[in-house]
């Protein structure tokens, strides 16, 4: 007793720290039990009744006397309680990732270890696999959850220490339901958890029932919308279901799956490419051409690597193949054409405009170039970083508050901003030769004179570099692009006219005349005022909801508890709704307002949007290749009689896409299949009903006689 008295002492450091308890439970346990019995044996009063009651009273047995008499403050009572109440795991929605971190993986296993009863040598295994990771800089310091790790591996090292053959592992619920939130922090994404199954089929013999099951597994998660059009793999996802419902209609006589090798590899390359599966040792067989799978080489890009140390001659030189990124559109025009892999700085002084700037190109890049990582070290997930995202946000854009360890699944980084991450030149040289392929923007905090933070040696590093030097106007100079300028704040821009070359981030370029500022423009939303902060705009458009629900009174003092310029974009008319006075400038503003109202209303001269139905052709062989679907004649007509709402569709998002990238503003409102032509693939047509919207002058452009779209004006 005396010995498991000074182990419990020196475990609980002399009775301070009890978090040890559910490690050595049972030691523990057996301790108080005897200690028990020891001071019931030592403190059992002298019976002075006669024997012949006191035989009558039978004596408990030792262990089932200390049972029944816990004390409230042993952990024995505490841990009883918790067994009789049922554990919940928490509900926690988890990022979609390509491949769960290390962290959030040995973390979900320790969780799981709760109730088990595990042997030294299971025990020893899993410390291994925790050390591993930490070794091979899996995990970090610098980790989401590294101080958890940190603590999993005290306890395990201290339980193998201490345990016999085995032990029972028992957490406390608070500890548990902290275990499994951090567990669920990250989810496999569905689309790699389908491929992951399907390539686990091939070459096996296999009942259509599993077939059937991973279709309906899929056709249910796109219905759902759990896995999204947007998803990085979704024309992975179509090979898939064309395979699997191929495999479906034939008979017995084809016991595996057909797909050709081409498609295989470009599904292997995305596990590879994920690091969640290790295809070694399968086989694959190709049952019919690639000629219309049209993936491979949009896998996995695969950055071109520019000759080092090598003599060449000029016209080698010329003739070396391009890895540009082909920007277009303003960045073109601000940036140049960048390769893939390049680095950029974006510096200025605070409040000037260098987040929204970044956010915005963060936001371009997302949309058309790959996924993007932007880490707000400085704003986290507050309000304005909210506001910033308003505009940007897409599904390929995603935010966080920390450097995570492993970034290759991203194809741009943002760091915002190095300074109060506390990363050197060294430190930013390390990560980007630690991930070849991926481009890198940093941004800046700059000191009073308005240089960047720090050393001349991060400027010297970078491709580009990016000033904002007064407050919506950014100038880069860098190898891509020299002298190129950009307007930052897209909203009203009355009151500062932009420089003659200059781009704003609607990509419309500035003229030179200024409008005169007397006269207000109603046609702008006057929620979005002149260089205002995102938070002002959020306040003025709050505002604006409250007095179009009739809350005059909550409008006014959400006006009043803001700064004199949300007041001053308020239309005159709308504060007087509200409740307000004019001054003398604030009544010549309604004066103008309200004739320049009449003025429009007599003239007409409103710009009015139509909508007008277009007869469209698309050649059955680009709408299979569109469809991603086998190259047999039946399959793409079956289709189109079979699935038109999916078709219809499809042909919706890419004519618009295409209108789109003609820089028309032009939307298609509708398609609707009418007939084919032939069921032949190779001459077949399929005619379409559009149906588009916008201004005349721009659908003139776009339908017509010779046009895109066939009409009749």
């Amino acid at each position: 007793m005396k010995k498991a008295h000074e182990l419990i002492d020196k475990a609980t450091k002399g009775g301070t720290n009890w978090k040890v308890y559910q490690t050595f439970q049972k030691a523990f346990d057996m301790q108080f039990q005897a200690v028990e019995l020891f001071l019931e044996k030592k403190e059992r009063p002298v019976v002075k009744a006669e024997p012949k009651q006191a035989e009558k009273k039978a004596s408990p047995k030792p262990y089932q006397q200390a049972k029944a008499r816990p004390e409230k403050n042993l952990p024995t009572a505490k841990h009883a309680a918790h067994k009789q109440k049922k554990f919940e795991k928490p509900k926690v929605k988890g990022r979609d990732v390509e491949l769960i971190s290390p962290e959030v993986a040995l973390i979900r296993r320790f969780a799981l270890l709760h109730d088990k009863t595990k042997n030294k040598d299971q025990v020893l295994s899993f410390i291994r696999a925790l050390q591993k990771a930490i070794v091979e800089k899996r995990i970090r310091k610098t980790s989401r959850f590294a101080k958890t790790i940190e603590d999993i591996q005290k306890q395990l090292v201290s339980v193998h220490k201490k345990m016999d053959k085995t032990i029972v592992f028992k957490f406390d619920e608070k500890d548990l339901f902290r275990y499994y939130k951090m567990a669920g922090a990250e989810v496999l994404m569905p689309s790699v958890r389908f491929i992951k199954s399907y390539i686990g089929m091939q070459g096996r013999d296999m009942s259509k029932e599993k077939a059937k099951n991973l279709h309906t597994r899929i056709t249910d998660a796109l219905e759902k919308k759990k896995l999204s059009r947007t998803d990085k793999y979704i024309k992975h996802i179509k090979i898939i279901l064309a395979s699997l419902e191929s495999y479906l209609q034939k008979g017995k006589d084809k016991p595996t799956l057909d797909i050709s090798e081409a498609q295989l590899n470009g599904l292997e390359g995305v596990l590879k490419h994920c690091g969640c599966h290790d295809l070694k040792g399968i086989e694959f067989k190709e049952s019919y051409g690639s000629e219309l799978s049209g993936i491979e080489e949009e896998q996995e890009i695969k950055p071109i690597v520019t000759p080092r140390n090598k003599i060449l001659n000029s016209q080698e030189v010329i003739d070396l193949k391009s890895d540009k990124l082909n920007f277009s559109g303003k960045w073109r025009n601000f940036i140049g054409n960048p390769s893939r892999g390049f680095t950029a700085m974006i510096f200025g002084k605070p409040k000037f405009g260098k987040s929204i700037l970044a956010i915005d190109f963060a936001g371009y890049l997302a949309r058309n170039h790959g996924k993007v990582l932007y880490i707000a070290f400085e704003e986290g997930f507050d309000d304005t970083m909210k506001d910033k995202l308003q505009d940007a946000a897409h599904p390929n854009l995603f935010v966080s508050d920390y450097l995570p360890n492993n970034i290759k699944e991203y194809n741009y980084v943002f760091i915002d901003s190095v300074n109060k991450a506390e990363l050197s030149p060294e430190d930013l040289d390390h990560i980007e030769k630690k991930n070849p392929g991926i481009s890198f923007v940093y941004v800046f905090q700059t000191t009073k004179d308005g240089k960047a933070k720090g050393s001349n040696e991060y400027a010297h590093n970078v491709d580009v570099v990016i000033e904002v030097p007064e407050r919506g106007i950014a100038t880069q100079y860098g190898r891509y692009n020299q002298g190129g300028e950009l307007k930052i704040f897209s909203a009203n821009k009355e009151n500062s006219p932009p420089p003659e070359n200059s781009t704003s981030l609607s990509g419309i370029k500035g003229k030179k005349k200024q409008k005169k500022n007397s006269e207000p423009n109603e046609e702008e939303d006057w929620t979005e005022g002149p260089y205002l902060y995102p938070t002002d705009h959020a306040r003025l458009k709050r505002i604006k909801k409250l007095y179009e629900e009739g809350e005059m009174g909550m409008a006014m003092d959400l006006a009043m508890s803001g700064d004199t310029e949300i007041r001053d974009a308020i239309p005159p008319d709308i504060w007087l709704a509200m409740g307000g006075g004019l001054t003398s400038t604030g009544k010549e503003k309604l004066r103008l307002l309200l004739e320049k109202r009449q003025r429009k209303s007599l003239e007409g001269n409103m710009e009015v949007e139509i909508t007008i139905e277009t007869d469209f052709e698309m050649p059955l062989e680009v709408l299979a290749a569109l469809l991603f679907t086998k190259p047999m004649e039946y399959r793409i007509i079956d289709k189109i009689e079979n699935e038109p709402e999916e078709v219809e569709e499809e042909v919706k998002m890419q004519v618009q896409d295409s209108l789109t990238e003609k820089k028309s503003s032009v939307k298609v409102k509708a398609v609707k299949f009418i007939e084919n032509d032939s069921d032949e693939i190779t001459h077949g047509i399929s005619f379409l009903k559009v149906t588009l919207k916008g201004k005349k002058e721009d659908l003139e452009k776009v339908a017509g006689k010779d046009k895109i779209f066939d009409y009749k004006w």
